[in-house]
């Protein structure tokens, strides 16, 4: 990586890149994503290079929620998801976390009191890495999916 970042100095390699990414990672994104998955996107229009994840969760949550949606967040959780919510215009609706014997899990009977029909967003995050543990087990797979009636 050293030799890499030098060569790149040398080179004159030192500028900010495109707010969507370098061209040639999103070209080499696109055409691994044909080639290993058979799927094809447009790297000038449809993929994005973020520089860290709080610019690409950003940018999701732009795409996902308007003005006075509501977006689901394990509580607690990194400050930065409800700042986000809210700069969307969004409002951010806590969800209850318990931790027992090292492992975390939503409460998912009260996150299913928590959604309305401006519900748009549901976090789903490593809660036990804000405990400064590893859960051991997780439940939180047993929300992927869910989808309230509307």
């Amino acid at each position: 990586m050293r030799e890499a970042a030098e060569k790149a100095i040398e080179d004159g390699f030192t500028h900010y890149s495109l707010s969507s990414g370098f061209e040639e990672l999103r070209k080499a994104v696109a055409e691994k994503l044909h080639r290993d998955n058979g799927i094809s996107y447009d790297y000038e229009s449809e993929i994005v290079i973020t520089p860290g994840s709080s610019s690409g969760i950003f940018l999701a949550m732009l795409s996902l929620l308007d003005p006075g949606d509501e977006a689901l967040v394990p509580d607690p959780a990194w400050f930065h998801y409800a700042t986000l919510i809210r700069l969307c215009g969004a409002k951010p609706v806590g969800m209850p976390v318990k931790f027992k014997d090292n492992a975390s899990s939503l409460d998912l009977e009260e996150t299913e009191r928590r959604l309305t029909d401006r519900t748009k967003v549901l976090i789903i995050i490593a809660t036990s890495m804000i405990m400064g543990f590893v859960s051991v087990s997780c439940t939180h797979s047993k929300t992927i999916g869910y989808q309230k009636p509307r």
